[in-house]
């Protein structure tokens, strides 16, 4: 898996969005880690994004959706599903 590749041939349908969280204890605040999984057309689920971070915000998020602009992400998902969360 490369999260970091060029995504400018690349077609979702539907975004799978969550904040992952880790009770590591490298510091006193808890890691939360964007990930977004892109599901092609042909059905086959892919990592779009894993980023490093601290909590769901709408900043973080709007991070990491600006990043997959700059890979080359043209066309977004038709459906973007998530928990919840109020940043995204």
């Amino acid at each position: 898996m490369n999260a970091r590749r060029g995504l400018s041939n690349k077609r979702y349908v539907c975004f799978w969005i969550d904040g992952v969280r880790f009770n590591v204890r490298m510091d006193e605040a808890k890691r939360c880690i964007p990930v977004i999984i892109g599901v092609t057309e042909d059905g086959i689920k892919e990592f779009v994004a894993i980023e490093d971070g601290y909590r769901e915000s709408e900043h973080s998020w709007l991070m990491t959706l600006r990043d997959l602009k700059q890979r080359g992400l043209k066309i977004g998902p038709e459906l973007a599903v998530g928990d919840g969360a109020l940043g995204f």
